[in-house]
């Protein structure tokens, strides 16, 4: 299903019945890179997933953006949608779209959950990104509109800095790390929760960056735990990897 912001198309999926829980993509990712991850929250739950701008079938625009944008979208969908509230499960890139939901929009976030993510990036962070693909080959078949999506989504994170704001999130949440994740890394989240008043922390061993295609399973157990109001094993924070 598609809907029009700021005059843009943007794509988003809708399924099941239950607590609305949106989940936002990172970088590389569309609504469809969720599926191993979906049919486990399905029960009980209404899934809404959503391709940002210069994602999926999301529109391209032309010139760049600030990450701001795709706050502002997300918040377009809730209207969209009739949600007055709804939980997020967000990771990397969609993490801190999610972070900027939740503190700038505090009564339209029930619970969230955030994965390799973290609140500031560098001002040439989208140099990083595309160049730790381009290392491993993965952008060497990409058309050129292709790349240029992955070049202005990726340079709409640099220089981002939410520290400041992380005290405005006040809806619980839960904050992700994996053993591997070098693109950003545990001390990253530590920031994360020590800037958050209502936190819990959970680490999730021999993974890299990308949770949701490494460790589906366990993901989806951890947010149907956290989200049902369950405890969740917290983890040391301490000295992180």
């Amino acid at each position: 299903m598609d809907f029009c912001f700021r005059e843009l198309r943007a794509h988003y999926e809708d399924e099941g019945t239950g607590a609305p829980l949106l989940l936002l993509n990172g970088v590389y990712m569309n609504c469809r890179s969720w599926d191993r991850v979906v049919g486990e929250l399905l029960d009980g739950h209404r899934v809404v997933r959503l391709d940002f701008f210069d994602q999926g079938r999301s529109e391209r625009p032309a010139h760049d953006y600030p990450i701001d944008l795709q706050c502002d979208l997300v918040v377009a969908l809730l209207d969209e949608l009739g949600l007055r509230h709804t939980d997020i499960l967000a990771t990397s890139y969609g993490g801190v779209v999610a972070l900027q939901v939740a503190s700038r929009y505090p009564d339209r976030v029930g619970r969230l959950i955030v994965t390799n993510t973290a609140a500031h990036f560098p001002p040439s962070f989208h140099i990083l990104t595309l160049a730790l693909a381009s290392t491993f080959d993965r952008l060497s078949w990409l058309q050129p509109h292709v790349f240029d999506s992955l070049s202005r989504i990726t340079r709409s994170i640099d220089g981002v800095d939410e520290r400041k704001r992380l005290r405005d999130i006040t809806c619980p949440t839960l904050v992700v790390s994996t053993q591997w994740d070098n693109l950003t890394p545990p001390r990253l989240q530590k920031e994360l929760v020590a800037g958050i008043p209502d936190v819990t922390y959970a680490r999730i061993e021999g993974c890299g960056h990308v949770v949701v295609h490494e460790r589906p399973h366990e993901l989806a157990a951890l947010a149907k735990r956290f989200l049902a109001g369950e405890p969740v094993a917290a983890s040391p924070i301490h000295s992180p990897a």
